[in-house]
């Protein structure tokens, strides 16, 4: 069972207004801030529909541990352009 349209799309509005916090995080090196967030998307994005943000989440956890802050900026960069272009299917909104 897919969630309400309404419910999904605040979700993504709520990454929107995170983005600031990751860029700053990347820009600060601050890879526990990365860490967090990355965990987070992890686990409460699959929830909501977006599988590939999910795993995006994932991705960004793990490199966050690993210390890369060059893939963890691409992945962040990655996350900006799924959560920007994501468009909801007309059924979706119905």
């Amino acid at each position: 069972m897919q969630l309400p349209y309404e419910m999904r799309q605040a979700y993504l509005d709520r990454r929107k207004k995170e983005l600031v916090v990751l860029k700053d995080a990347c820009r600060n090196s601050e890879f526990s801030t990365l860490i967090r967030i990355g965990h987070q998307l992890k686990g409460n994005a699959l929830p909501f529909g977006f599988d590939e943000l999910n795993a995006l989440g994932a991705r960004l956890e793990n490199t966050s541990k690993e210390g890369d802050l060059k893939e963890a900026s691409l992945l962040v960069e990655k996350i900006k352009n799924y959560i920007e272009s994501y468009r909801f299917s007309d059924d979706a909104r119905q």
